[in-house]
């Protein structure tokens, strides 16, 4: 995933970018949505982050939830 090394070498909108399209073809992609939330938790985004990395892990654990993400 080329999102990961933007986001590796500190790239923080191209990673964004790149993470965000993942997600536009494949919603339930498991890593590109945790590196978004991971990302947000860098640039500060809290709230954000804690919603893509309970996205990600019910879609990890195959747990479902009816409540918005």
């Amino acid at each position: 995933m080329q999102a990961l090394a933007c986001h590796q070498q500190g790239q923080w909108a191209q990673a964004k970018s790149g993470y965000e399209q993942v997600l536009a073809t494949r919603p339930q992609h498991f890593d590109a949505l945790h590196m978004l939330g991971v990302l947000a938790t860098q640039t500060q985004h809290a709230e954000q982050a804690v919603g893509l990395i309970q996205q990600a892990i019910r879609i990890k654990t195959g747990v479902a939830s009816n409540r918005p993400t």
